[in-house]
């Protein structure tokens, strides 16, 4: 997947023609495996802070650290909202769920985004915290729910 990065920044350049390459080769590489691409379980979640709604909106993001045997890896996303926490995994589409294989998740959740000028951040997820790994089964056809809860600070 890096090499596929690496070669569509290598084509796009200000040209009108490089723009559209790199269009087109994005659109070949999300497409995948076909039209309805790998095997995909449907992930969903709440998200509390000390037991409470989230503070404000945030994201997670899902690295593969190990695709199962015969899946790519395919990092994902989602989003939650401070009204309820909940939130669905989605990969390629908003709620498409995750292929096969082990996930770090990553989550986010601003007091304070970083801005343009360099000015860092606030967060609401103390610093250190990691969030837990997260297998997802060759077998299991999902949902899946994925729920906890982090132990704000600051």
């Amino acid at each position: 997947m890096s090499n596929s990065f690496q070669l569509i920044c290598e084509n796009f350049t200000a040209r009108p023609t490089g723009i559209i390459a790199a269009v087109l080769m994005l659109a070949v590489l999300a497409g995948g495996c076909g039209p309805s691409g790998p095997k995909r379980v449907k992930v969903e979640g709440k998200v509390t802070f000390n037991g409470s709604p989230p503070p404000a909106d945030g994201s997670f993001y899902f690295a593969p650290s190990k695709p199962a045997p015969g899946f790519p890896a395919r990092p994902a996303y989602a989003t939650f909202s401070m009204g309820d926490g909940t939130f669905v995994v989605g990969s390629v589409k908003s709620d498409d769920g995750l292929v096969p294989g082990v996930y770090r998740v990553t989550l986010e959740c601003w007091r304070q985004q970083p801005s343009a000028d360099g000015t860092p951040g606030r967060s609401h997820v103390p610093e250190g915290y990691i969030p837990p790994e997260l297998e997802i089964k060759v077998d299991e056809s999902g949902p899946i729910r994925f729920d906890f809860d982090v132990a704000a600070g600051g």
